[in-house]
């Protein structure tokens, strides 16, 4: 008697992102899945990218605007080659 193949459905889990950052300046200051200190959520995608090294943290800032903290962008000039 021969045994049926096993089959996995692995159970993927969106994972939660977050700047973390300095509440009087706004700098980020790391970006981690473990929500600590001054922390705001941010997608998973831009989480990602900043782990692969995609984006860089210094590109953004944390604001607070109608009384909840903002991640922003900040401008970047395109290089006088484009």
């Amino acid at each position: 008697m021969q045994r049926p193949d096993l089959t996995f459905t692995p159970d993927i889990k969106e994972q939660k992102w977050y700047f973390n950052f300095n509440k009087d300046t706004g700098q980020v200051l790391n970006c981690s899945v473990i929500k600590k200190g001054n922390s705001v959520e941010v997608p998973e995608s831009l989480g990602h990218d900043i782990a692969n090294g995609v984006k860089n943290l210094s590109q953004y800032v944390i604001i607070l605007q109608d009384g909840k903290y903002i991640v922003c962008l900040l401008y970047t000039s395109p290089s006088p080659r484009d």
